[in-house]
């Protein structure tokens, strides 16, 4: 859990957050095409994730959709699921997925080539985690920082 005071503070940890994973992805897989790599910046979309949770359920505490704060980030993803917004729920479902990538074994595929990989087979899906996914990722978790934002009333720079 995070002790920060302000919306504010949530927003600027998520913000950096997200430059520590744009960096994983566009600088550190350029030069280190493994799947250390790949597991590291899954782990920075999990941390930013945690931020931004926190902060929707601080937001949801506070409008009466959850009557106390839960206090670990599984709690709050578990109370975040039944949010009446689908943008919510998608953004759970996001960060329900890469704890379960997280707790998986995997395969690793073309180590130390463009198209690194690790490769998960779930119990009713496979999922391929490389630096296309991890683009793709990076995208979501931009558009629910933007989001974010502006649940909390901030406009667009």
């Amino acid at each position: 859990m995070h002790n920060f005071e302000s919306e504010d503070e949530y927003l600027i940890e998520a913000h950096e957050e997200l430059n520590r994973i744009e960096h994983i992805i566009y600088v550190s897989l350029k030069y280190t095409r493994t799947t250390d790599v790949l597991r590291n910046a899954l782990l920075r979309f999990i941390s930013y994730s945690d931020i931004i949770m926190e902060l929707l359920a601080r937001k949801a505490v506070d409008s009466g959709h959850i009557d106390r704060f839960p206090r670990t980030p599984m709690i709050i993803a578990k109370r975040l699921e039944d949010y009446p917004d689908p943008e919510i729920q998608r953004f759970v479902h996001f960060y329900q997925k890469i704890r379960l990538l997280l707790r998986t074994e995997h395969k690793s595929v073309n180590e130390y080539r463009r198209h690194v990989g690790m490769f998960y087979s779930l119990p009713k899906s496979c999922a391929l985690v490389n630096i296309d996914s991890l683009e793709s990722l990076e995208k979501f978790a931009i558009h629910m920082y933007c989001y974010t934002r502006s649940l909390c009333g901030y406009t667009e720079d």
